[in-house]
């Protein structure tokens, strides 16, 4: 008995492994169309990864273009990676519907006249479960494809100045989400041949900046990346959107001080501002215990103060540091708060978590000190105001004679963890 059932035990596991599911048997169909036009030539697959109702990138489409290449290659023809070697350029996209997958294909010869065409539906049922599952990482391999093609035959240098967000256009959001789709897009623009990304430094102020921006609605997620030249003006947008079910399990689309938060946002922002401002983590996520240091470059002289607003809305000036220090910096030269050596160095705690942030004002003429935060001593000399934001932009306003409008003419969020 054990002798006899084994090896038909054998044989079914070795069967039901080499057989096809449904969905590749359809599509071995839908190329058996062009069979007569392919059959024994040299075949370039131009395949769009993007649905087009959508232009959604969903990975298994990577997927359908295996089985696909191997279905051309069962017709004893041969798929070439190199356009113009090829007899027939098969050229395939698809649409993501209702009912499944809405595959076009149109097969052309080397002169370009039209030979075959066909359409064909995958549907859903016969799909896998999870056949059109996106994650982050697939977000960021579309939008950096996306710019790959809009800007061709270009090489940009720029500095990936991050993802923000909220439920407005307004909110600045950062996160454990803004993180982590920021550090895929930054891998995978990488691997383009039009984007060179470069690390934020003095000279950032010559360079393209690439900034992403989220906005949740409903059950889902939309995304904005805009590429913009040194003066402003913006040289290519990309759009997107991921479903928030999409986003890991523990992963936090606002920071944990998000009420918080909104009260320090600005509602509008200076375009092109004349101080490159940045930090010593290029992520700019800290932990308990690490250093901050705060790069300031005015592109001309002038008068500044740098504030720290913290997690729970305190509010500390970390430039000048000392009121005899003075608050001018010379144009073109940078300078660095909370080195170490310096006399106030910056260590972040964990006290509070979530989304800080460094604004810095400045002014062609010096800015007084009398409507700024009092002094206190607590270890070192800073002031500081637990009086919010608002207090504090009315003060620098005063400050400022009374102009109307006095906005930070840069800033940069941090977030704690």
């Amino acid at each position: 008995m054990i002798r006899f059932v084994a090896p038909i035990f054998l044989f079914f596991l070795s069967f039901h492994s080499i057989a096809s599911d449904e969905w590749e048997i359809e599509t071995n169909k839908f190329i058996k169309k062009f069979s007569e036009q392919i059959n024994n030539q040299k075949v370039y697959l131009s395949l769009n990864k993007y649905s087009i109702n959508s232009s959604e990138f969903i990975p298994f489409i990577n997927t359908l273009e295996k089985v696909i290449k191997a279905s051309v290659n069962s017709s004893d023809s041969s798929i070439t990676s190199q356009f113009g070697q090829h007899n027939v350029w098969l050229n395939v996209d698809y649409t993501k519907t209702a009912e499944g997958i809405f595959l076009h294909g149109l097969a052309q010869d080397a002169a370009g006249n039209q030979i075959a065409e066909n359409n064909h539906t995958l549907k859903s049922n016969m799909l896998p479960s999870n056949w059109s599952k996106r994650e982050l990482k697939d977000v960021a391999y579309e939008v950096s494809g996306k710019f790959d093609q809009e800007l061709y035959g270009q090489k940009i240098n720029a500095i990936f100045d991050g993802i923000s967000g909220g439920q407005s256009e307004t909110d600045n959001f950062i996160s454990d989400f803004t993180q982590v789709l920021g550090d895929y897009m930054v891998a995978e623009l990488t691997k383009i041949p039009s984007l060179s990304i470069k690390d934020k430094d003095a000279d950032s102020y010559k360079l393209y900046s690439f900034k992403g921006k989220f906005k949740e609605s409903g059950d889902e997620i939309f995304l904005t990346f805009t590429l913009t030249r040194p003066n402003g003006t913006i040289v290519s947008s990309v759009n997107s959107k991921v479903l928030i079910t999409s986003i890991p399990a523990g992963m936090s689309l606002y920071p944990a001080n998000k009420k918080t938060a909104v009260s320090f946002f600005e509602r509008s922002r200076v375009v092109n501002p004349p101080v490159s401002l940045w930090v010593n983590h290029k992520d700019r996520v800290y932990r308990d215990g690490d250093r901050l240091e705060v790069n300031i470059r005015p592109n001309v002289n002038s008068y500044i103060r740098a504030f720290y607003v913290m997690s729970d809305g305190a509010i500390c000036q970390i430039f000048p540091t000392n009121e005899r220090d003075g608050t001018f910096l010379k144009g073109g030269q940078v300078h660095t708060i909370g080195k170490k050596g310096d006399s106030i160095e910056l260590f972040i705690t964990d006290e509070t978590k979530g989304q800080e942030t460094i604004k810095v004002f400045a002014s062609q003429n010096p800015i007084p000190s009398e409507f700024l935060p009092t002094q206190y001593t607590d270890g070192v000399d800073l002031a500081c105001t637990d009086q919010g934001y608002k207090s504090l932009r009315k003060g620098v306003q005063n400050a400022l004679n009374g102009k109307n409008g006095i906005l930070p003419i840069e800033e940069i969020n941090i977030l704690i963890k």
